[in-house]
Parts: structure tokens; sequence; C-alpha cells
């Protein structure tokens, strides 16, 4: 891995972050903040970019874990 940049996940105290089983998502999830914020993964360039707009963003009571559930 080589690093390509850094990207701000929008809240503060970012706790934990996940891909989707499809490595198109990534999900970072905001303890200071108490949300978890969607950004679209390029695995080609390995870059974010924060996704906007309804369910880019959900506020939960604690904010320390994502995990991504596959369903069939």
């Amino acid at each position: 891995m080589t690093v390509k940049g850094f990207t701000k996940t929008g809240g503060t105290t970012p706790r934990d972050f996940a891909l989707d089983p499809t490595g198109a998502w990534l999900y970072a999830a905001n303890q200071g903040t108490g949300d978890v914020v969607v950004f679209a993964f390029d695995a080609i360039a390995g870059t974010l970019t924060p996704v906007t707009g309804a369910g880019a963003m959900v506020t939960v009571p604690a904010a320390t874990f994502v995990g991504v559930v596959g369903l069939p």
C-alpha cells in the first residue's frame, strides 16, 4: 500500500471505518459527533469522495464501530 492522501471524515474523533464487500463504498464512524459518513472509493486512483444527499450520513448513539454485512 502507498499513501495517496488524506480525507477528512466530516466529524470529530474518527474511530472506525469499513469498506463494503464490493470495495466501492467506505463508511467512517466519528465517535465525537456520533455519526457515520459514506464515501465513494476509487480503487484505481486510491481516492475517497464524500457522498452527499439522503443516506450519506446517519446519526447514531455511539459511533465506535462500523460493520458491513452482505445479504443474500
